[in-house]
């Protein structure tokens, strides 16, 4: 004779056993990719307030199945994705200049045109930095 298990398995079940885990690991995962976009706008020498670097954050999306959890990491600021993905050179309208104020300087600067500049992809470098033990406690 042989020895046999039979195991069944109620994913209603499961789902209350572990749903609240998976949602506490999905929700650390995210707040920790947001802290290190956080970080990563410091240190790549993007900071004039620090506004930015304080940014970041993890938002819980409402999903039709609570057993689907989803966060957005973002930042709500205007100017979060210029600095994420850069700008091209911009132009003035004929007949115009462009004002601004270079880093550093109390003083502004008037130009036709501006040659841009190329993006942080702080966010991006967060993500991709993410592993496991990013969930876990």
């Amino acid at each position: 004779m042989t020895a046999t298990v039979r195991i069944t398995i109620d994913p209603a079940q499961v789902h209350l056993l572990l749903g609240e885990t998976v949602g506490t690991m999905a929700k650390r995962g995210a707040e920790r990719i947001a802290a290190r976009a956080n970080r990563n706008v410091v240190a790549k020498g993007r900071v004039r307030t620090g506004a930015l670097s304080k940014s970041y954050v993890a938002v819980l999306q409402p999903t039709k199945d609570p057993a689907i959890f989803t966060y957005d990491v973002g930042s709500a600021l205007d100017y979060a994705t210029l600095q994420e993905e850069g700008a091209g050179p911009s132009v003035a309208k004929p007949g115009r200049v462009l004002r601004f104020q270079p880093r550093g300087s109390s003083v502004y600067i008037f130009r036709r045109r501006t040659k841009g500049f190329a993006g942080a992809h702080q966010l991006r470098d967060a993500f991709q930095a993410t592993g496991i033990a990013d969930f876990l406690p």
